[in-house]
């Protein structure tokens, strides 16, 4: 569970400490840090994996771009229609000063980037900043990565920069994709081609953006559908994954994204007791029906915490 040290961020910060320190917090957290608090942080000493085995602090996080929806997403091309490439929230050169500073800090990077353009900018830059991952240090990751260039899937692979994405999205804004970038959307959510580029991918929901629910995310991976079964044959399905692909996206994929590959992400002895029953095989049944699937049962560090 992913959460940003910035606006409401910190009370959660506060709260999620408050809540450790009584063992009460059920879920692990990776706390990111604003990239405006790097400077601080940096005087403080603190670094990445300070806190506890539930808390800790993980990437810095800054924006490159808008949104689809409000079509502020930096792209390459106008959205279709206008003569409208977007926005900048972080510019290129804004972005090369961040890096430098992340770097100096020893945070890696998190930056959401939506469209082409502001993907193509930020690998620009992580490209020349890459983590020792043999020494520990976690890998740069870019949030959303909804519209990419195929050019620039390769150069995310071969610089082990980590796409960070969130299939439930998919279902909600396949439509509006369609509407603003046409025939360039047949890149957009593209996990297959991602995948066989060799990109890392770690699922996630963007929650309260969009529904918490895990499974939903893995119906949509799996059929490129949205709720109603539309389109009938899939989105783009061409960059549909298998389920056991979608799995690891959820579980290995943001584990190793937060550097706790040895100790979460797969039922292992020697790891972490955290793991779900559902009530359902989705492996046996239908990729239309997981949307349907309901947890039995949460189990974290061994302590059954839900139950049906």
């Amino acid at each position: 569970h992913d959460q940003r040290v910035e606006r409401e961020g910190r009370r959660s910060f506060r709260l999620f400490q408050s809540l450790d320190r009584e063992e009460r917090l059920k879920l692990r957290v990776h706390m990111h840090i604003a990239a405006d608090y790097l400077t601080e942080a940096a005087l403080l000493g603190l670094r990445p994996g300070f806190g506890s085995e539930r808390l800790w602090l993980g990437h810095a996080k800054a924006f490159a771009d808008g949104t689809l929806g409000s079509q502020t997403a930096l792209m390459l091309e106008p959205f279709e229609g206008t003569d409208n490439t977007g926005l900048a929230v972080t510019s290129a050169d804004e972005l090369w000063e961040l890096a430098i500073q992340a770097n100096r800090a020893g945070f890696p990077l998190s930056i959401h980037a939506i469209g082409d353009r502001a993907i193509r900018d930020v690998i620009n830059v992580l490209s020349e900043f890459k983590p020792d991952l043999a020494a520990g240090q976690l890998a740069h990751r870019i949030e959303h990565v909804q519209i990419i260039q195929p050019d620039d899937m390769q150069r995310m692979a071969q610089h082990g920069i980590i796409a960070s994405m969130q299939p439930v999205h998919l279902v909600f804004d396949w439509r509006t994709a369609d509407r603003v970038w046409g025939q360039r959307s047949r890149y957009t959510y593209a996990f297959r081609s991602l995948l066989n580029a060799g990109v890392p991918l770690a699922f996630g929901s963007d929650a309260p953006v969009a529904p918490l629910d895990p499974l939903l995310g893995i119906y949509a991976a799996a059929t490129r559908q949205d709720e109603q079964g539309q389109p009938g044959e899939g989105w783009h399905p061409a960059e549909r994954l298998t389920i056991p692909e979608i799995i690891h996206g959820y579980t290995m994929g943001p584990a190793q994204l937060a550097g706790q590959a040895h100790r979460q992400g797969s039922v292992t002895p020697g790891k972490w007791a955290d793991m779900i029953a559902l009530d359902r095989n989705i492996f046996e049944i239908e990729p239309t029906e997981i949307k349907d699937v309901r947890v039995a049962m949460t189990v974290f560090g061994g302590e059954v915490v839900h139950s049906l």
